[in-house]
């Protein structure tokens, strides 16, 4: 489905949501139900702010972590297909977005220190749906700073931890000292997730042949279905991993449910419906 297409289906169910929110409302007594009316307006307006952030079209991950941590590889494994370049040896000098729809993932620079810098990141992390932090192990006083600079500025964006490279840490060590690392960076990292299985491990690329292979992430994939926030409805309904039949269908059941959800509220016992 064309981003196109989405937007015009939208446009459709905010007319439709509109109307229906207009009739409940004129149909509750103000004086006697300020607390519900205001109940529902905060659930229309919720609905409408999340309907406008998919008009923007595709998925929007933005990736952050530094340079050679493998956010390139990250945005190929996801898109499923070896578009972006992946130059570990040299700084990014601006954010590269890769776009293949229904996916815009931008890998943002990791450059921290210089105000410029952290307002690029930061007016990206705004654009997005959700975030992923990137690291190849246990992050430094660099790293940390990007993120708590991020994470800082959009505290309620979700956000996934992504360790990457995590084969090569299970070849270089026993299951002793990977417990040891997961434990630093549990330490480092949980206060950027809302909960300890937000920190991923795999790798978006291994040796096979002698040659370096994109590979699937369906662990990261199905963190960022299973989001409980704004990046699972998107993912849910945009469904970029075609999971579902028809996104048109999942944009209808959200709207759908919505509007139960008011009907809820306004058949309560001291509503005049």
């Amino acid at each position: 489905m064309s981003n196109q297409e989405i937007r015009e289906i939208i446009d459709k169910n905010q007319a439709e949501i509109q109307a229906t929110f207009k009739e409940i409302i004129d149909s509750v007594d103000t004086n006697l139900e300020t607390e519900r009316k205001a109940s529902i307006e905060n659930e229309f307006q919720e609905l409408n702010e999340f309907l406008e952030k998919l008009k923007t079209g595709p998925v929007y991950i933005a990736l952050f972590g530094k340079t050679g941590a493998g956010k390139s590889s990250i945005a190929n494994s996801l898109i499923g297909a070896d578009i972006a370049t992946i130059n570990s040896d040299e700084p990014m000098q601006k954010n590269i977005p890769y776009i293949k729809e229904p996916w815009n993932i931008v890998d943002v620079q990791g450059v921290m220190g210089d105000p410029i810098y952290e307002k690029i990141a930061i007016d990206e992390a705004h654009k997005s749906h959700g975030l992923i932090f990137v690291i190849d192990g246990e992050p430094f006083s660099p790293e940390l700073k990007l993120f708590e600079c991020v994470h800082n500025a959009v505290p309620n964006i979700p956000k996934i931890v992504f360790v990457n490279k995590w084969d090569v840490k299970e070849f270089q060590h026993d299951e002793n000292e990977l417990q040891f690392v997961r434990q630093k960076i549990r330490e480092k990292m949980g206060k950027f997730v809302k909960a300890p299985d937000d920190i991923i491990y795999g790798s978006a690329r291994i040796k096979q042949n002698g040659a370096m292979v994109r590979q699937e992430l369906p662990q990261l994939l199905n963190k960022m279905y299973e989001d409980a926030g704004t990046l699972g409805q998107v993912m849910n309904i945009l469904d970029p991993a075609h999971r579902a039949e028809n996104a048109s269908q999942n944009i209808s059941n959200k709207i759908l449910a919505t509007i139960k959800r008011y009907q809820e509220i306004a058949s309560q016992p001291s509503f005049n419906i």
